[in-house]
C-alpha cells in the first residue's frame, strides 16, 4: 500500500512491474516445477547410495528423495558444481548419469532461465509503455480506498472502484 501512495507515483510503476513479473514467474514456475521434480527424482534414482554403501563425510544430497529435490532446485538457480555430483565411474549407469546431468543443464538452467528473463523483459516493456496509465490507476485506487475508509460510503460506490478498475 505504501508503494502505491499518490506521492510516490514514480515508484508505483516499479511496484506494478514487480507484481506483474512475480505473477508471470509463478505461473511458469508451477509448470516447470513438474520438470524440476522429475529431474530431482531421477537424480535420486541414479545417484543415491544405499545405507550400507554410504560413508560418513560423503556427498549425501542425493541419498534421500527430499534432499535430492532440494538440491535439484538449488541447481536450477545456478549452483552447479560438476565435481560435487557423485557419479560412480565404475557403474554401468555413469554415461546415463552424465547425459542426464547435461540435459538438466541445458533444459532447465539454460532454457528455463532464458525464458524467465525474456518474460520479465517483455512484462516490464509492456508496463513501461503504459506507465502513465498504471500510475493514474493506482492513484485512483488508493484515493478511493482511503475515501471509503475515512468518509464512509453510503452507496458503496467508492469501495467498488478498485474492483471495477481491475476489470479494465
Amino acid at each position: 500500500l505504501i508503494g502505491r501512495h499518490p506521492k510516490l507515483t514514480e515508484y508505483n510503476i516499479y511496484v506494478t512491474m514487480f507484481l506483474k513479473v512475480l505473477k508471470t514467474f509463478l505461473l511458469f514456475f508451477t509448470w516447470y516445477c513438474l520438470f524440476i521434480i522429475a529431474f530431482g527424482l531421477v537424480f535420486f534414482i541414479l545417484l543415491h547410495k544405499s545405507g550400507n554403501e554410504a560413508k560418513d563425510g560423503e556427498y549425501v544430497f542425493f541419498n534421500k528423495a527430499w534432499l535430492s529435490l532440494v538440491k535439484t532446485t538449488t541447481m536450477f538457480v545456478g549452483e552447479l558444481e560438476f565435481s560435487d555430483i557423485p557419479i560412480n565411474l565404475e557403474s554401468s549407469l555413469a554415461p546415463l548419469a552424465y547425459a542426464f546431468f547435461l540435459s538438466f543443464v541445458f533444459l532447465i538452467v539454460v532454457v528455463l532461465m532464458n525464458l524467465l528473463n525474456g518474460l520479465a523483459v517483455s512484462d516490464t516493456g509492456l508496463i513501461r509503455e503504459k506507465a502513465e496509465i498504471f500510475s493514474y490507476r493506482s492513484q485512483v485506487e488508493t484515493i478511493s480506498t482511503f475515501e471509503s475508509m475515512l468518509l464512509g460510503d453510503p452507496f458503496d460506490f467508492l469501495s467498488n472502484v478498485p474492483a471495477m478498475l481491475s476489470n479494465l
